[in-house]
């Protein structure tokens, strides 16, 4: 906290937002023990909990990969073309180009910059076509929820997504009978949440790569969007 005063970076110790964060999810357990019958001494943490950083403050904070950090991750394999869908093929150049959610989920972060989940748990009815063009309609369905009633909100499909056939994979996983659009980020053996397991996959992918880890995170995870030139 005083090196947060005083402008300078702490050698040790916790982030003022972890230690309030630390701080609230004790004050929650104190809470649920006293409903359930629990005599609790009064405790305050007044004067030691952080004040809540205002929005600006934490947007100006985390680290915005550039256009350049992200480059890189459209020269891989993935989009240039692979070996194969065997085990590690993806990661090796080859021929193929395979369209799911590592091709098309980077596109759609690049231009739309939502946050990581939201995407990765889109229903196949969640695509749709209104007067204009087609739209993304981000809402609560079976796979996730959403972070708040703000959250929810429509998004126009880009052009581009288009035009590398975005519509026709949509349709294509509607004819297979599958719910989730896309489908290779669930398992019925595990409940793994599916924007994390897109994230580790794409890591992995990316490793051999000039793709800053670091990068690789934010994008698919702050909602920061970059206009393909």
């Amino acid at each position: 906290m005083a090196a947060e005063a005083s402008g300078t970076k702490a050698n040790v110790g916790l982030a003022s937002t972890t230690i309030r964060k630390h701080f609230g999810n004790l004050q929650h357990f104190l809470k649920h023990l006293k409903g359930h019958g629990f005599e609790i001494e009064e405790w305050t943490f007044e004067g030691l909990r952080p004040r809540k950083p205002k929005t600006g403050e934490v947007r100006g904070k985390q680290f915005k990969p550039s256009p350049a950090d992200i480059a890189p991750i459209f020269s891989c394999p993935l989009y240039v073309g692979s070996l194969g869908l065997g085990r590690g093929q993806r990661r090796e150049p080859g021929a193929h180009v395979f369209h799911d959610s590592l091709y098309y989920l980077p596109i759609l972060f690049t231009y739309l910059g939502p946050r990581r989940k939201e995407f990765a748990g889109l229903h196949v009815n969640d695509i749709a076509k209104d007067g204009v063009g087609y739209v993304i309609i981000l809402r609560t369905n079976i796979f996730r929820r959403l972070k708040n009633v703000q959250s929810e909100r429509l998004l126009p499909v880009p052009e581009e997504l288009v035009r590398l056939g975005f519509i026709d994979y949509v349709q294509a996983i509607k004819q297979l009978g599958y719910e989730a659009l896309f489908p290779d980020l669930f398992s019925d053996k595990t409940d793994n949440d599916p924007g994390d397991r897109f994230y580790d996959t794409l890591a992995r992918s990316c490793r051999e790569r000039s793709v800053r880890k670091c990068g690789i995170e934010q994008f698919t995870r702050l909602g920061t969007a970059w206009p393909i030139r």
